[in-house]
């Protein structure tokens, strides 16, 4: 249930403020232990995974998303 409120939650916020949230994995991905990647070498899973591991709260598991 948890997620299927998460996910309609994100399917109706405005676009300009999943843009922003965007750009700021994209930032984070990209700076402190990882500023010498650039940009265009870095996927967006490998954005997603670094965000999720400088937060201990978020497991990466298979079937731990929410």
């Amino acid at each position: 249930m948890k997620r299927r409120i998460a996910m309609w939650i994100a399917w109706h916020l405005p676009k300009y403020i999943i843009l922003w949230c965007a750009y700021r994995v994209a930032a984070h991905a990209t700076s402190g232990k990882w500023s010498n990647d650039g940009v265009p070498n870095v996927t967006m899973i490998d954005a997603i995974v670094r965000w999720a591991q400088s937060d201990k709260r978020v497991n990466l598991t298979k079937g731990s998303l929410p």
